[in-house]
C-alpha cells in the first residue's frame, strides 16, 4: 500500500509545474531582477503598506503588528531601488528597517521617538546612484520560542541564530550535529550521538544524529513544524529526531532556543527548541561542492555537493535544494590513542606498558582459533592442513594435537592477545542524499497565501562494533564437534570449539529514508490580524541489516557433515544438508570446517550465515492553526495576541524477519543479532495555546528606568490519547532600563516531555552480554565472568517527565563601541520523573539479598524474561539464591535481567551562556570581526531513584548511564574573521577545559570517595585551531575567463591545525570495555583536516 506521503508527492508534482507556468518567465529563469524596482504605494497604515512593498519589492520583510499599530507611511512611487524605498517609506514614522548581511532577512522595528519635521527630507530620486547599503543587522528576525512574529532583540527568549555565514566559519557544511556543537557548546552530554556512535551501540541511534541541548531533551522543528522521530525507537532504539536527514544546503539559518519552551510547543522542549529555517523565495541559482581529507593513518576524507535553484513567475515562486555527501568509516587501528596500557579500572598495567599503538588487545579463548582455550598454530588456518581429518584422524584428542605443534596448550604465555583494532569502527560510513523543495503563491492579494515544503532524504550507514547488538564477533559459536564430523581432527568428539571466522564478521548496515511535506494558508483579515493553517506529514523509514548473523538451525549440521556431494549418507561425507534460506528446501553443500580460523570455502557459509533485516517505522501526521494580531491601545503601544491549536497523530512500528522473534522460539534462529517481537502503537495529541504580549512601557510611556519593559504570557495544554494532559505556562519579561543599549530578560516557564510510544507499549528487547557486571553487583570478584540476557521493558503506567526552568540574560551594544555586542544568559532547570531504568546492578543485589522480598523480584527470571513462556523465579526466591544459582557448575547463562523504566529519576542543571562580538570599524587593512561564544557549566545533578542521594556530574568525564557523558565546566568557540574587498580569511579556536576521569559506569562522589579507588586523574585541556580564506570573484577585469568566474567563491582551510588528538581518558571510555580510550563524539577523532570548497551563484 501507497504511503500517505507518497500519494500527495505524487499529487503536488502538477501542482508544482501550474505554479511555475502561472506568469511570464523573464528571459533567464534564474537571473535576479535589475536592482531599481518600480513602486507605486499609496499612504497608509504601515501594516498595510509594508505589504504593499514586500510584495512589490520581492522581498519578505517580517514586523510585529503591535510595533506599527496606529503608524502611518507616506507614499512611495517610482524607480527605486528596495532599500531606498523602504527608507522613505518609513521616514518620520519612528519606525526603522535593518537588513542582515547573512541571510537577507528584512526586519521594521520602533526606532527611539522622532520628532516631527516640517520640513522632512524629500525621498531619494528614481534612479539615484547611490548604492544600496547592507548595514550589519542589530537584531535577527526570528520565529522561534513565541508565536507572536518578533526580533531577537525585542524578545525575551534566549535565541542564538546561526546564518550561512556562521555554518560556513565553522569549515563543516554537511553534519549539522558536529556544526551546531561547535557553535553552540552548550550541546554536550551522551545524548549528542552522531557518526561517532559507532562503537558505543548502547546510544542506539542506528546510524542518525541526535542532539540534545545540555544533555536535555530537545524539540527539532522544521520552518516552526514538527518532524517525525527516527524509527529505530519502534526496536527499542532511542527517540531522537535524525538531523541527518535535514540537508545542510537547504538550510537558511537555524535558530536555537536556549530555554523550556513547551508553553509554545509542547512536549520534548525541556532543554531548548532547534528551529530549521529552510530556503525560500530563492532567486537565481548556486552550485557547489566540498571535499575535505586528513593525512593521518586510515586517509579519512568527506565529500560533498550541492546546488540551489529558485524562480518567480507572478506571485508565486519555488526554491529547489538537492545535496549530496559521503564520509568515510574510521578504525581504531587508525589512531594513536587506541592501545590496552590500561587495565579495567583505568590505570597503568606494568604487563602492558609496551603494548602497541593503534592496536586494542583483548585477552580471552572465545576468538577464532581456539578450543577450550587452546590455540591453533600461528601458521595454520585449520588443523586439517597438517593432521588426518574426519573417519580418518589418528589424533586421540587435544593433547596429542598439543604435542604435535598444532595447537599451542591453554595459558602458554606464547599466545597473542587479539588485537580488535583493525575491525571496529570509531566512526561510521556515512552517505546522505536529499532534495528539498519550497513553494509560495500568493492566490488572493493579502487575503490568501499557500506555501508548503517537500523534503526526502535518504541516508545509509554501515559499522563493525565489539559491544552491544550486532557485535562484529557475535556469530562465534562455541560447539562440541562429534566424532567423525568431516573436519574433528581428532578420534572423538571435541568440546569448546570456537566455531567461525574473521573472514564472516557481523557488520550493521542502516538505510533511512526520511520524507515530509508541508502544506499551508495564510492571510490577512485586516491590517491588524492574521490567521495561518497548516499541515504535515512526516514518516521516517529504517531497514537495518545485519549481514553475517548465524542461522542456528543449519549450523551444527553443517559442521557434522556425514553426505556426499549427492546428498547420500557417507561416513565422513565433506556435504551436508541443510535449509536454504532462499527457498525453505532442503539443499546439500559443502560441509563448514569449525576449526578454521580462516580461509573457509564460500560454498560452505552459504545458509549457515545470512542477513537479519529489521524494518522500523515512525510517522507524525498533524494539522494547526493560528491567529495573531494586536489589540487595543496601551499608553506604551498594542497587545499582541496569538491563540491556536493542533491536532497531531504519532505512530511507531517494528517488524523483526521470520527468523528474528523474541517470543516465538520457532522463529527465534539468528544468533549474533536482534530478536524483538512485533511491535505498532499510535497516539493522537491534542493542544490549545495562547499566548499575549503587553507592552508596560515604550516609546510613548517611558518613566524613568523603565525606558521598555515587556511583558509575555503563554500556556499550552496537551492531551494525550495514552499519557494524560499537561498544562504548562510560560512568563517572560523584557527590560531596557535607559535604551537600546542594554536590555535585560528573564523567563520563567514549565515544560514536559511525554514518555516514548516504544517506552509505553514495546516488547521487551535486549541481548545476551557476557562481562563482569554480575560480579560487581554482588561485590564479589570471584563470580567472574558470566553470560546472561540483559534488557528493558516497557511500562504503561508512564507519565510525562515535568520541568521548571528560569533563565536570566543581558545583552549590551553600547553606542561608545559600535558593533560590539555582549549577551550573558542564566539557566537553572530541574527535569522530574525522568525515565530512568532501576539498573542492572540494583536489581541484581537487591534481588540476591532480599529473595522474593526484593521490590525488584519481578524484574529477574531463569529461562526466559520475568512473565514469559518457560521462565521460572523458583531458583531466585531464596537470599542469595541468584548468586548460588550463576555459580553453579549447572548455569547456562539463562539469567535474565529486565530494567523497565520509571518516573523515578531527576536532573538539576545550571549554566552560564556567553557571546561577544565585536566589529571593529573599517581601516584600510579591512574590516576585521572578533567573537566568542561559550558555556559554563555550573552543576550537572542527577539522582537516578528517588531514595537515592543527588550527584554532581559538571566537570567530570563519565560513561554508562543516560545522563552522563563529558560535561566540562567551560567549553568555548572563538573566531577572527578579516575582510578585505573580494578577499576573506578567518581563525577559528575550540577550547575545552578539563575534567576529572571517572571510571565507566561509576558515579562521581562515590567512585572518588572509596578508598579503594585509584588516584584521581585528568582528562586534559582540549584547545584546537582552524584556519581558512577565501577569495570571491567579483568584477574584477573585464577579460572573458575573469567574467565566467564571476560570483565563484573558492575556499581553501584546516580545521584542526595543529592535528590535536582527544585528551585520553582511560577510566571512563576504556578500549578494554569496548570504547576508544577517548570520547570521539566531545572531541573529533579526525586530527587535522584539509578542505576545499567551491560555490557559485548565478
Amino acid at each position: 500500500m501507497k504511503s500517505p506521503f507518497t500519494l500527495l508527492r505524487r499529487a503536488l508534482w502538477p501542482v508544482f509545474g501550474l505554479l511555475l507556468l502561472s506568469g511570464s518567465f523573464p528571459a533567464r529563469v534564474f537571473a535576479a531582477p535589475a536592482e531599481p524596482v518600480a513602486f507605486d504605494i499609496p499612504a497608509g497604515p504601515a501594516g498595510q503598506t509594508l505589504k504593499q512593498f514586500a510584495a512589490q519589492a520581492g522581498r519578505e520583510i517580517v514586523f510585529s503588528p503591535e510595533a506599527v499599530g496606529g503608524v502611518q507611511t507616506r507614499a512611495v512611487k517610482g524607480s527605486l531601488r528596495p532599500r531606498e524605498a523602504l527608507d522613505a517609506l518609513l521616514a518620520d514614522t519612528g519606525l526603522a528597517a535593518s537588513e542582515d548581511a547573512k541571510t537577507g532577512a528584512l526586519a521594521v522595528r520602533r526606532s527611539a521617538p522622532v520628532k516631527a519635521d516640517k520640513n522632512p527630507a524629500p525621498a531619494p530620486k528614481a534612479g539615484s546612484e547611490n548604492a544600496e547599503e547592507v548595514t550589519r543587522l542589530e537584531t535577527y528576525v526570528v520565529t522561534t520560542g513565541s508565536n507572536i512574529p518578533t526580533a531577537a532583540d525585542a524578545a525575551a527568549v534566549p535565541v542564538v541564530v546561526l546564518g550561512q555565514h556562521d555554518i560556513a566559519q565553522t569549515g563543516l557544511n554537511s553534519n549539522l550535529l558536529e556544526i551546531l556543537r561547535k557553535r553552540i557548546p552548550a550541546f554536550a552530554g551522551r545524548s549528542n550521538a552522531g557518526n561517532s556512535n559507532a562503537t558505543n551501540t548502547n546510544q542506539s541511534t542506528a546510524g542518525g544524529s541526535q542532539i540534545a541541548l545540555r544533555n536535555l531533551d530537545t524539540l527539532v522543528l522544521i520552518n516552526g513544524r514538527r518532524i517525525a522521530t527516527s524509527g529505530i525507537n519502534g526496536n527499542g532504539g532511542k527517540s531522537f529526531v535524525d538531523i541527518n536527514m535535514i540537508p545542510a544546503a537547504a538550510i537558511e539559518r537555524m535558530e536555537v532556543l536556549t530555554d523550556g519552551a513547551s508553553a509554545i510547543y509542547g512536549s520534548d522542549a525541556i532543554g531548548g527548541v532547534v528551529n530549521i529555517i529552510l530556503k525560500s523565495d530563492y532567486r537565481g541559482g548556486e552550485v557547489g561542492g566540498r571535499y575535505a581529507f586528513t593525512t593521518n593513518t586510515g586517509h579519512y576524507s568527506e565529500r560533498s555537493g550541492y546546488f540551489v535553484a529558485g524562480a518567480h513567475a507572478g506571485d508565486a515562486n519555488i526554491t529547489v535544494t538537492g545535496s549530496w555527501s559521503k564520509t568515510d568509516p574510521l578504525f581504531q587501528a587508525d589512531r594513536p590513542f587506541l592501545y590496552s596500557r590500561y587495565n579495567a579500572a583505568g590505570v597503568l598495567d606494568p604487563a602492558h606498558a609496551t603494548d602497541p599503538v593503534n592496536a586494542n588487545l583483548k585477552p580471552g579463548t572465545n576468538f577464532p582459533g581456539f578450543v577450550a582455550g587452546n590455540y591453533l598454530k600461528p601458521t595454520l588456518n585449520s588443523p586439517s592442513q597438517s593432521n588426518p581429518v574426519g573417519t580418518a584422524a589418528t589424533a586421540a584428542g587435544m593433547a596429542d594435537l598439543i604435542a604435535n605443534g598444532t595447537y599451542v596448550a591453554a595459558g602458554d604465555p606464547s599466545i597473542p592477545l587479539f588485537n580488535v583494532a583493525p575491525y571496529t569502527n570509531i566512526l561510521l560510513a556515512q552517505e546522505q542524499r536529499s532534495a528539498v523543495i519550497s513553494y509560495s503563491a500568493v492566490m488572493i492579494p493579502k487575503k490568501l497565501t499557500v506555501f508548503g515544503d517537500l523534503m526526502t532524504a535518504d541516508t545509509r550507514s554501515s559499522t563493525q562494533n565489539l559491544g552491544g547488538n550486532g557485535n562484529f564477533l557475535g556469530n562465534l559459536r562455541t560447539v562440541t564437534v562429534p566424532a567423525g564430523a568431516p573436519y574433528n581432527p581428532t578420534t572423538g568428539a571435541v568440546a569448546g570449539v570456537v566455531a567461525g571466522t574473521l573472514d564472516t564478521r557481523v557488520k550493521t548496515s542502516n538505510h533511512a529514508r526520511g520524507d515530509r511535506l508541508t502544506f499551508g494558508m495564510r492571510g490577512e483579515i485586516n491590517p491588524d490580524w492574521n490567521w495561518e493553517v497548516g499541515y504535515t506529514y512526516s514518516e521516517n523509514k529504517l531497514d537495518q541489516r545485519l549481514a553475517n548473523v548465524v542461522f542456528v538451525p543449519n549450523f551444527l549440521p553443517a559442521i557434522n557433515g556425514g553426505f556426499d556431494a549427492s546428498g547420500a549418507v557417507m561416513a565422513g561425507g565433506k556435504f551436508s544438508k541443510v535449509t536454504s534460506l532462499a527457498t525453505g528446501a532442503t539443499v546439500v553443500q559443502p560441509a563448514l570446517d569449525p576449526f578454521a580460523r580462516a580461509g573457509l570455502d564460500p560454498a560452505a557459509l552459504a545458509n549457515v550465515y545470512g542477513t537479519e533485516l529489521i524494518k522500523v517505522d515512525s510517522r507524525l501526521t498533524s494539522v494547526d492553526a493560528k491567529l495573531v494580531g494586536a489589540f487595543g491601545e496601551l499608553p506604551a503601544g498594542r497587545v499582541g495576541l496569538a491563540l491556536g491549536g493542533a491536532r497531531r497523530r504519532e505512530s511507531l512500528s517494528g517488524l523483526p524477519d521470520n527468523n528474528s522473534y523474541r517470543g516465538d522460539l520457532t522463529k527465534s534462529n539468528w544468533a549474533g543479532g536482534v530478536l524483538f517481537d512485533p511491535f505498532g502503537q499510535g497516539r493522537d495529541i491534542d493542544s490549545l495555546f495562547a499566548e499575549v504580549r503587553v507592552p508596560v512601557t515604550g516609546d510613548k510611556l517611558a518613566p524613568p528606568a523603565l525606558h521598555a519593559l515587556d511583558l509575555t504570557l503563554a500556556e499550552r495544554y496537551e492531551k494525550y490519547s495514552d499519557a494524560g494532559k499537561s498544562t504548562v505556562p510560560k512568563i517572560g519579561l523584557r527590560w531596557q532600563p535607559v535604551d537600546e543599549q542594554v536590555t535585560l530578560r528573564y523567563t520563567y516557564s514549565r515544560s514536559f516531555t511525554a514518555p516514548t510510544l516504544s517506552a509505553l507499549f514495546s516488547t521487551p528487547n535486549g541481548g545476551f552480554v557476557t562481562n563482569t557486571i554480575l560480579a560487581t553487583a554482588l561485590l564479589d570478584p570471584t563470580v567472574g565472568t558470566k553470560t546472561f540476557f540483559s534488557g528493558n521493558g516497557n511500562n504503561p503506567g508512564l507519565q510525562p517527565s515535568k520541568s521548571h526552568s528560569s533563565s536570566f540574560g543581558v545583552v549590551v551594544s553600547p553606542k561608545a563601541v559600535k558593533g560590539l555586542s555582549v549577551t550573558v544568559n542564566y539557566v537553572d532547570v530541574t527535569q522530574n520523573g525522568l525515565p530512568a531504568g532501576i539498573g542492572g546492578n540494583v536489581i541484581v543485589a537487591s534481588v540476591n539479598t532480599l529473595g522474593s522480598a526484593s521490590p525488584y523480584f519481578r524484574n529477574a527470571a531463569v529461562g526466559n524474561i520475568p512473565g514469559g513462556p518457560g521462565s521460572s523465579q523458583a531458583l531466585l526466591a531464596a537470599p542469595g539464591g541468584l548468586k548460588t544459582y550463576i555459580t553453579s557448575p549447572g548455569y547456562a547463562g539463562d539469567l535474565y535481567i529486565l530494567d523497565n523504566q520509571a518516573n523515578s529519576g531527576t536532573v538539576h542543571v545550571k549554566a552560564m551562556d556567553l557571546s561577544l562580538e565585536y566589529e571593529l570599524p573599517a581601516t584600510s587593512l579591512g574590516r576585521f570581526t572578533v567573537s566568542t561564544t561559550g558555556t559554563y557549566l555550573q552543576s550537572f545533578l542527577v539522582q537516578r531513584l528517588p531514595t537515592d542521594p543527588v550527584y554532581e556530574y559538571a566537570g567530570y568525564s563519565t560513561n554508562g548511564q543516560t545522563m552522563s557523558g563529558t560535561f566540562p565546566k567551560y567549553s568555548f568557540y572563538s573566531t577572527l574573521e578579516w575582510k578585505q574587498g573580494d578577499w576573506a580569511a578567518q581563525l577559528g579556536s575550540t577550547h575545552v577545559s578539563s575534567m576529572t576521569d571517572i571510571l565507566s559506569g561509576q558515579i562521581p562522589d562515590l567512585y572518588l570517595a572509596n578508598p579503594a579507588t585509584p588516584p584521581a586523574t585528568k582528562v586534559a585541556a582540549y584547545t584546537t585551531f582552524d584556519l581558512q580564506g577565501s577569495f570571491t570573484f567579483g568584477k574584477g577585469e573585464a577579460s572573458a575567463l575573469w567574467k565566467c568566474l564571476k560570483g565563484l567563491k573558492v575556499t581553501v582551510g584546516v580545521n584542526n591545525l595543529t592535528n590535536k588528538m582527544p585528551p585520553f581518558a582511560p577510566k571512563s571510555q576504556p578500549a578494554g570495555s569496548n570504547n576508544n580510550n577517548v570520547d570521539v563524539a566531545q572531541y573529533s577523532p579526525v586530527g587535522r583536516l584539509w578542505f576545499i570548497s567551491a560555490d557559485v551563484k548565478f
